[in-house]
């Protein structure tokens, strides 16, 4: 898949060269690089020539042209007609790019096979003063968080070419906010969007105006010119939100005076506040209370008017094409893991249902997981995408699970593990799959792919039928792999806080006893990662002997009290689960201890069978050899 990457270049030979330093070290290839100078007076044309000299190759062009219509605009423009790409990168250069961009827009575009219009990404802004943060990163109700918040800035997105040759095109005419004026005319065409929620941008602070710096009033007219011009694009478009569309770009009006205001400018900001307030407040007197409220805060030069004024003017908290969406409620519990699940965190930001909740329960961690945890409440939390962190002092994943439940709102429940990820569709897989069946469902399952430790990865088994005995075998109803309706999770569910291994595998055991109605996704949308630790396909399970073995105990007992009427054969495919638990001690190491879980364990299972008695030894001595299939062939043999 070829990107092009578009730079206009004025006067930077020295800025320059860290920009283009952070292009080379794209992991991506193939790539176009499109660098237009315009007409500089200093060293930068120079400066192009040279990078492409030296660097460009078949799978690394580097094109270098010049561009007389002095406006980065133009220049942008010149530079997209040189773009050879299936995808367009517009960067500025003075900025940089983290080596891993190009790859996660392309990894994201994989995952939607649907196909993508546009692809956001996560920035850092760097002031001049030292100090750095992300910028807002919102991933739904794109059209409002562009208007409030840019997030279509020069740097910040990659666009599929022919979506930007419809919608798109910069304009020649636009001098300030000239990203800003596009990013409308783009998001008017309603594009299919993803969002990359890692920080790969960092953008520096230059010193000249912008919506979070000064000198705003040197440039008094040119913005507003902007502004009335994005009103005029949204008037004359057919978007379904219109109407809500240009109160926000009036709210875009008063945050300019405020800004007037800040630098000292009362009377000009009055006369561009004074109109806006007037518009925006007629009929509402929450309004008419709440916006002096906010223009003064913006003109304190805090922060966190426009989030605010994204639900302010809007009839309903949860966009329309949310109406009959479900409510997930997603749970992850975590322990000590500040940097691993920021990983995890940005894969379920990057969903692409809504609404979601997301509850986040740390158990004690002793490193900075809390803080992080708290960061992203405070960061991504608003009501279509709902953040809790809680605290549950008893230190076992089952109760931090339960902890969780409790605080659950959905209408179906996921639970998850901090250290893997999810694919952005998957939510909106378990929804579509839930209205296929007509909502007579209680379980949707998925398939999920292993990522081992020295590389290389497969995707689980997954089985769409005999699910208890797939279950009991194969562990299905693995944490991450499924959601459940909240109400039949609160009649059969409930995690174990007394176990520590297999929780999950005793808790879908319960699960499969209520007999659900269930539903399937046959499509790999879970990461699982493999952490090293303990698990039916790793090794030293001697080392926590007894505590695997009251599990299958406790199993045997859920089972044995039900009223399942397939409740025997169920009794003995437990029982191989603990032939599978014998082989792992063989494979250790532990022959004693493995033919003492092993010699009564197949004297039941071969009672009253000549076939059973002949084929059971030999499936086990597979299993000690470390080859796989032996469960699968169980779940025939033992019916």
């Amino acid at each position: 898949m070829l990107f092009s990457i578009v730079i206009p270049v004025y006067n930077r030979a020295e800025r320059v060269k860290p920009t283009l330093d952070s292009v080379l070290a794209q992991s991506h290839r193939p790539l176009q690089v499109v660098l237009v100078d315009n007409c500089s007076t200093d060293d930068s044309l120079s400066v192009l020539k040279a990078f492409q000299e030296q660097y460009s190759q078949t799978d690394f062009e580097v094109a270098v042209a010049q561009e007389t219509h002095h406006t980065a605009s133009a220049t942008r423009n010149h530079g997209f007609r040189e773009a050879k790409g299936d995808w367009v990168l517009f960067f500025d250069s003075d900025d940089t790019m983290r080596p891993a961009l190009v790859e996660e827009y392309r990894k994201a575009i994989e995952h939607h096979p649907e196909g993508l219009d546009i692809l956001a990404v996560k920035a850092r802004f760097h002031s001049r003063d030292g100090k750095s943060r992300d910028l807002p990163f919102f991933t739904s109700d794109a059209m409002a968080n562009h208007i409030l918040h840019s997030i279509l800035a020069t740097q910040r997105y990659a666009v599929r070419r022919e979506y930007f040759e419809k919608s798109g095109i910069w304009n020649n005419d636009v001098l300030q906010w000239d990203d800003w004026e596009l990013g409308v005319r783009l998001m008017l065409g309603q594009p299919k969007m993803a969002f990359v929620g890692e920080a790969l941008v960092d953008i520096y602070d230059s010193g000249e105006a912008s919506i979070t710096g000064t000198n705003f009033h040197d440039r008094k007219g040119k913005w507003e010119a902007v502004l009335d011009e994005g009103e005029r694009q949204v008037a004359r478009s057919r978007h379904p939100e219109k109407t809500r569309m240009l109160q926000l770009i009036d709210f875009r009006r008063v945050i300019l005076a405020a800004h007037y205001a800040m630098e000292g400018h009362e009377a000009d900001a009055r006369e561009l506040y004074a109109p806006a307030f007037q518009r925006l407040t007629q009929g509402s007197a929450l309004k008419r209370w709440v916006l002096p409220l906010l223009y003064k805060n913006t003109r304190s030069g805090h922060r966190g008017s426009s989030r605010i004024a994204r639900h302010l003017f809007t009839n309903k908290n949860v966009p329309k094409a949310m109406a009959g969406s479900k409510l997930f409620t997603i749970i992850i519990p975590v322990y000590n893991r500040s940097e691993k699940v920021k990983t995890t965190l940005n894969s379920v930001l990057a969903s692409t249902h809504r609404p979601l909740q997301l509850v986040l329960v740390d158990s004690c961690s002793t490193d900075n997981t809390l803080n992080v945890l708290q960061e992203f409440q405070a960061d991504y939390s608003q009501p279509d995408f709902e953040v809790v962190v809680e605290q549950e002092p008893h230190h076992t994943a089952s109760a931090a699970r339960n902890k969780g439940f409790q605080k659950a709102e959905g209408d179906w429940v996921m639970f998850f593990d901090s250290d893997d990820t999810m694919h952005p569709t998957l939510v909106e897989e378990y929804q579509n799959a839930i209205a296929k069946q007509g909502e007579n469902v209680d379980l949707v399952v998925v398939k999920a792919k292993r990522h081992k430790l020295g590389g290389g990865s497969r995707v689980l088994p997954f089985f769409t039928s005999d699910s208890m005995a797939n279950h009991i075998l194969h562990s299905i109803l693995a944490t991450q792999r499924y959601a459940v309706s909240r109400e039949y999770f609160a009649d059969f569910g409930g995690w174990n806080p007394d176990f520590y291994e297999w929780n999950d595998w005793e808790l879908g055991v319960r699960l499969m006893l209520g007999m659900p109605r269930m539903a399937f996704v046959e499509k790999a949308l879970v990461d699982i990662y493999d952490s090293g630790e303990e698990s039916i396909t790793g090794t030293n399970f001697h080392d926590r002997k007894g505590r695997w073995e009251r599990v299958l105990d406790e199993a045997e007992r859920q089972v044995a009290q039900s009223q399942h009427p397939d409740k025997e054969r169920m009794l003995r495919l437990i029982d191989f689960r603990r032939l599978v638990l014998a082989a792992q001690y063989v494979h250790e190491g532990h022959e004693a201890d493995a033919l003492a879980l092993y010699e009564p364990t197949r004297e039941r299972l071969v009672s009253g069978s000549c076939l059973r008695r002949h084929i059971i030894p030999v499936l086990y001595k597979n299993l000690c050899k470390g080859h796989r299939g032996s469960s699968r062939l169980s779940r025939h043999i033992l019916k």
